[in-house]
């Protein structure tokens, strides 16, 4: 277990619901509110990763394609030729699909794990959830985010915390699928570093410049737990090398299609949990 943060300041926490909580302290000042998914989102949701299966789907329609065209060219198109050579031809295309649904079988596998991995238990402190706050409210600034904006981070009941539990930042919204209530014992900068670690390392399966550019950002992150607070003014150059990144990426067949079969299939994982059993905490930051 890491350390408790020892410089958190004790907020004020007052409760006139038994949904929704208010809390202050001197830098933030907002109402915790649960609740289901708003229908529109669901629907986003839905949306977003239905049109993620076009590219896994043309993927495998290529390469099945081709597979199919050098098989009826070896057997049909060069009269008799050696089996031997209808055999070498057609696996030096097929060797392609077969790597393709292998990758794609290693995307299964955080959902479908082959052993039982230990959950462990956290509780959510009152007096360090600022933490949190200073974290989001750093965050914004650096994305310029409206102070109006409300920040909605995704839980579940029980607040497991799972070795693979990916961490995302997507359109100026910092969502938390897992891990929230290590916030009770880390600090701001070790809650930084926690969310790079599992950019840099559960994103994808394979090493993809978008992976490459979150190792970078790992080192930011580790640079600031030291003292540095660098990585601060240099959040906005990685949301452009992210971008170049993810444009170099979708130039590549191969790439685009563990990229999208990747954020798929972690979409539907995200959207079967929030139909499930839902728990919503929003952070409604009050304009200044």
């Amino acid at each position: 277990m890491m350390p408790r943060n020892s410089n958190a300041t004790t907020s004020t926490i007052s409760c006139d619901d038994k949904n929704e909580t208010t809390r202050t302290d001197d830098s933030f000042q907002g109402v915790f509110r649960k609740g289901k998914p708003e229908p529109a989102k669901v629907i986003s949701i839905v949306a977003r990763f239905s049109l993620g299966l076009l590219i896994p789907a043309l993927y495998m329609l290529v390469l099945g394609a081709v597979a199919y065209v050098t098989f009826h060219h070896a057997l049909f198109g060069l009269h008799f030729q050696r089996a031997s050579s209808v055999v070498v031809n057609g696996f030096q295309y097929l060797l392609p699909l077969f790597s393709g649904a292998a990758l794609l079988a290693l995307l299964l596998r955080p959902f479908f794990p082959l052993r039982r991995r230990e959950h462990r238990h956290y509780e959510m402190q009152d007096d360090n959830g600022r933490d949190l706050l200073t974290f989001a409210e750093k965050i914004s600034q650096q994305m310029a985010i409206p102070s109006s904006l409300k920040l909605t981070f995704s839980l579940q009941p029980e607040l497991h915390i799972k070795p693979d539990s990916p961490w995302r930042a997507t359109r100026g919204h910092l969502t938390l699928t897992a891990g929230l209530p290590l916030l009770a014992v880390i600090n701001t900068r070790q809650l930084g570093a926690l969310i790079s670690h599992q950019l840099a390392h559960h994103s994808n399966s394979i090493l993809t410049p978008v992976q490459r550019t979150m190792t970078v950002l790992d080192r930011w992150f580790k640079r600031s737990i030291s003292g540095d607070d660098g990585w601060l003014d240099q959040f906005q150059a990685f949301e452009q090398s992210s971008d170049n990144s993810l444009l170099v990426a979708t130039g590549l067949v191969g790439k685009t299609a563990i990229i999208g079969s990747n954020y798929l299939l972690r979409g539907l994982y995200y959207l079967y949990k929030a139909l499930s059993r839902p728990v919503l905490l929003s952070l409604e930051k009050d304009a200044d």
